[in-house]
């Protein structure tokens, strides 16, 4: 598994962009909907409006085995919503053995508070045979098309072997539009 990371270049995106970065990935690679992957959304400054502004550190995660990494590294600009996003080669590296990694937003169906998230993630993550420490933090939602979905930033303290597993899989739903996907 490989993790391809774009530098972006551009002005501003909106904040919560996972799904319109989801749905501007699949209109342009429509073979990316059947294919196991995971997205990490585009970094940048939160500037109280809605929007990220964009800069020098800005950076696109897309994470996935070999077809994914064909499929996407030529990639060249996304489009979300009326704002777009110019993107450099992605540096490509395979996925390595991690002890300390979190997740910038973690949904599980029904978690909609932190102690309902903490006993969700310890049964999926028991279900996958991960082990470890899950730190649940600050509340985060992502709009898909009309329904907002409440997830928390969590953070994972396990095993390297555990690590990679949990980078592999994730935890959660909405991988493809940025919930879930664990990163050092």
């Amino acid at each position: 598994m490989f993790d391809l990371t774009f530098d972006v270049r551009g002005d501003t995106l909106p904040s919560d962009h996972g799904y319109g970065l989801y749905s501007s990935l699949i209109n342009s690679r429509e073979q990316l909907r059947h294919l196991d992957w995971q997205l990490g959304t585009i970094t940048g400054i939160l500037d109280g409006k809605g929007l990220i502004k964009l800069g020098n550190q800005s950076s696109l995660l897309i994470r996935g085995g070999l077809q994914v990494a064909n499929l996407v590294a030529d990639l060249k600009s996304v489009r979300v919503g009326n704002c777009m996003a110019n993107l450099e080669p992605p540096r490509i590296t395979p996925i390595t053995e991690q002890q300390s990694l979190s997740a910038r937003i973690v949904v599980i169906k029904g978690a909609e508070t932190p102690q309902q998230l903490s006993t969700a993630l310890l049964k999926q993550s028991e279900q996958l045979g991960i082990s470890g420490c899950f730190v649940v933090g600050d509340r985060r939602k992502i709009k898909i098309k009309r329904f907002t979905i409440v997830g928390f930033e969590v953070s994972a303290n396990v095993s390297s072997a555990d690590g990679l597993k949990l980078q592999q899989i994730g935890l959660g739903g909405k991988r493809k539009m940025g919930c879930g996907v664990f990163c050092a």
